[in-house]
C-alpha cells in the first residue's frame, strides 16, 4: 500500500506496526497512538507516491481544493476530494510519459506535473 500523511514532528506514523490503515497481526499489541494517513491506496494505481499538493490556483476550476498526487512507477495523475480536511475519494487524472517525481508551481500558483525521464 501507498500513504500520505501530514508530517508532525513528534508523532509515530506506525511503521513497522502499520502500513497505511492496516496492521501487522503479530505486533496489534504495539498499536497505541499511532497517527494515520491522510490518504492510502492499494497497488490498483501503482507503488509508488509522489505527494503533491492541494490546488490552490484558480478559484472557478472544479480542481479547486482538491489533493493532487501521482504515482513514479505507473505514471499515473491522481486527484483526491476532500471533505472538511479530510481526503475521500481518488479519481486518476490520466497518466504522463515518464515517471513522475515532483510537482511545482507557476507565478499564478497553477501546479504542474513535474517529470523524470524514466
Amino acid at each position: 500500500m501507498e500513504e500520505v500523511d501530514i508530517v508532525w514532528r513528534g508523532r509515530n506514523y506506525g511503521w513497522n506496526v502499520y502500513e497505511a490503515f492496516e496492521h501487522s497481526p503479530i505486533s496489534i499489541e504495539r498499536k497505541g497512538g499511532i497517527s494515520h494517513p491522510r490518504f492510502a491506496y492499494r497497488r490498483k494505481y501503482g507503488n509508488s507516491v509522489t505527494g503533491g499538493c492541494v490546488y490552490r490556483g484558480d478559484r472557478q476550476s472544479s480542481f479547486y481544493g482538491v489533493y493532487l498526487c501521482g504515482d513514479y512507477t505507473s505514471k499515473t495523475n491522481l486527484w483526491v476530494d476532500q471533505e472538511n480536511g479530510i481526503l475521500k475519494t481518488v479519481h486518476q487524472i490520466g497518466t504522463i510519459p515518464q515517471g513522475l517525481v515532483s510537482f511545482g508551481a507557476d507565478e499564478t500558483a497553477t501546479f504542474t506535473w513535474l517529470a523524470l525521464k524514466a
